[in-house]
């Protein structure tokens, strides 16, 4: 689940605390003013300092009402948004769903406040996470099926074993993620940014890489059987799902064409890859 924003209630506290202590001190200064008054009360030059100070007086619990409103409102959008970031790691997908959508009209689907954010084993199903800022999120093992992350920032994300399958990563800024043992079958990652990412055993059946980024990652024991291979970018960086780095001779369709005769399957029984003939 998610962790909370600080709480501010320690500090509104010592706030509090001293606004009443302002208070005490105007409430002194308006009996000593009474007192004064009835002390002099032919003292135009004390009546006239007594108007201001009443004056003052009033300015002030002004202020400090306005402040009290200011805090109170702080506190209470504070709590929402710890409410929401924690229903949004929900298991049950209305109530995370619904997280999701008041966090976007609050505009902290973007702002950066769902940085570093735990969401292992949330139900996020068709969530609407279109360019949300999610760097550093451990959404592991999270039901993200149908989901949409177009224009997301995903930098360093852990999505270990997250189910992906027919979801919207187009454009996606997935670098350094950890997407090991990821479902992402039919998925849709058109233009997305993998580079360094670790894919290693990651299910990429019939998924649309075209213009991904791939230097750099690692797709040992990956299955792109049927997935589509076009304009991306790739270099001697690259580990293959055979565990070979990609040189220029490479033929990349051993790996996507089940016709192929050379066609590649796994010989680890933990890759998606793997084959039992």
């Amino acid at each position: 689940m998610a962790q909370p924003p600080p709480d501010w209630r320690t500090q509104d506290i010592k706030l509090d605390r001293s606004v009443y202590d302002l208070a005490a001190g105007v409430l002194l200064v308006i009996v000593a003013a009474v007192i004064g008054l009835a002390l002099f009360p032919d003292d135009k030059g004390f009546q006239g300092n007594l108007y201001t100070t009443i004056l003052g007086v009033l300015i002030t619990i002004f202020i400090l009402d306005r402040r009290a409103e200011r805090r109170e409102a702080l506190r209470a959008e504070n709590d929402l948004k710890a409410r929401l970031i924690r229903e949004m790691g929900s298991s049950v997908n209305e109530v995370a769903i619904r997280a999701v959508e008041e966090l976007r009209a609050k505009g902290w689907l973007s702002d950066g406040t769902l940085e570093h954010m735990k969401w292992k084993n949330a139900n996020l199903q068709d969530a609407d996470l279109t360019r949300a800022t999610l760097p550093y999120v451990n959404l592991g093992e999270a039901n993200l099926k149908k989901a949409k992350f177009y224009e997301a920032n995903l930098e360093n994300a852990c999505l270990w074993s997250a189910n992906l399958q027919e979801s919207n990563l187009r454009v996606v800024y997935l670098y350094n993620s950890d997407l090991w043992g990821a479902y992402l079958q039919n998925a849709d990652l058109t233009g997305s940014y993998l580079k360094k990412a670790n894919l290693r055993a990651v299910n990429l059946q019939q998924a649309n890489l075209c213009a991904v980024t791939l230097t750099a990652s690692n797709l040992t024991d990956a299955h792109l059987e049927g997935a589509i291979l076009y304009d991306y970018q790739i270099d001697e960086t690259t580990i293959l799902p055979d565990g070979t780095n990609w040189t220029a001779e490479t033929d990349m369709s051993r790996f996507t064409n089940a016709n192929h005769p050379q066609f590649w399957r796994s010989n680890n029984p933990n890759s998606p890859a793997f084959s039992h003939r």
